[in-house]
């Protein structure tokens, strides 16, 4: 798979977010897991405060920078939000 998926690429981010935590949660049915109980943790490793960059502008020197994939989830990129500030 690969390092960082494009979210802003998908028809349906949501989508692509929810199978996420369906295969989270069927990696735990031996623990009663449920899908509703599983939460999203987010934690913001890089960050660009520019105007509008195309998604596909994102340098590959970054997808190489990332720590290994977690053990759990996803790692995603294209992420744009309007009206809020992100405190490192």
């Amino acid at each position: 798979s690969p390092p960082s998926f494009l979210l802003s690429g998908f028809r349906n981010p949501a989508g692509m977010l929810t199978a996420m935590k369906q295969e989270v949660t069927r990696a735990h049915k031996g623990g009663k897991w449920s899908l509703d109980n599983v939460a999203y943790k987010v934690r913001v490793l890089y960050s660009q405060r520019v105007p509008f960059l195309p998604a596909c502008s994102w340098e590959s020197s970054t997808l190489k920078s990332l720590p290994s994939p977690p053990s759990e989830g996803i790692f995603v990129h294209g992420v744009f939000i309007n009206g809020a500030a992100i405190r490192h």
